[in-house]
C-alpha cells in the first residue's frame, strides 16, 4: 500500500443529482463506503503509518491554500492547520456519539449492534489519544462546544455566534 499511496487522489465532488459536496477516490465517489464500522476501525491503525499520515496532511493542506474551508478532523487544529483562525473543540458523551453514529449506520447495515459502535468509539478515541504521532488534543485557541445535548441547529448556531464575534474583532 504505501508504494502506491502518491497514485492516490482524494477530492470532493457534487454527484449530478446532489446538492451536497461528497469524497472521492481517484474519481470514483467513495462516501457512503468510507462510513462504515469496519473502515472506522482501521482509521486508528493507518493514521499510525507516518508515511500515509504526510500525504494526508499535504493533501488537506492544499484544499485550504486553494480555498476558505470548514473541515472536520481529530488533527485538524494541531497539525494540518494549526494557525487557522478559528478551531472549534466538537464534543459529546462516548454515549451520545455511539447513538448519533449507530442510528447513521441503522440506515445502510442493520446488522450493527449498538453496543459495538460504543466499544469502537471507545477504542478508537484511546488509540487516537495515545498514539505518539498526531494525537487526539484540543487546540489551545479551540472554542469548546459540548454538543450532547444540542441539536444540529443550536450547535450551528453556537458556531456561528463565535465566527461572527471572531470577524468583528478582525474588522
Amino acid at each position: 500500500f504505501i508504494n502506491h499511496v502518491d497514485n492516490i487522489h482524494i477530492d470532493f465532488a457534487k454527484k449530478s443529482n446532489e446538492v451536497k459536496f461528497t469524497v472521492r477516490l481517484n474519481g470514483v465517489f467513495v462516501e457512503k463506503e468510507i462510513r462504515t464500522l469496519e473502515i472506522s476501525k482501521l482509521v486508528s491503525s493507518v493514521s499510525k503509518n507516518q508515511i500515509i499520515r504526510s500525504k494526508l496532511i499535504k493533501l488537506q493542506q492544499s484544499y485550504g491554500a486553494e480555498n476558505n474551508l470548514v473541515i472536520d478532523g481529530r488533527d485538524i487544529g494541531t497539525v494540518v492547520f494549526p494557525y487557522a483562525q478559528i478551531k472549534f473543540w466538537i464534543t459529546a458523551s462516548e454515549k451520545i456519539r455511539a447513538q448519533r453514529r449507530y442510528l447513521e449506520f441503522q440506515k445502510t447495515n442493520s446488522d450493527i449492534t449498538f453496543k459495538e459502535v460504543l466499544e469502537d468509539i471507545k477504542r478508537r478515541d484511546n488509540e487516537d489519544e495515545n498514539r505518539t504521532i498526531s494525537p487526539l488534543i484540543k487546540p489551545d485557541n479551540a472554542m469548546e462546544i459540548d454538543n450532547s445535548y444540542l441539536s444540529i441547529e443550536k450547535t450551528f448556531q453556537t458556531a456561528l455566534t463565535h465566527i461572527n464575534e471572531m470577524m468583528k474583532d478582525e474588522r
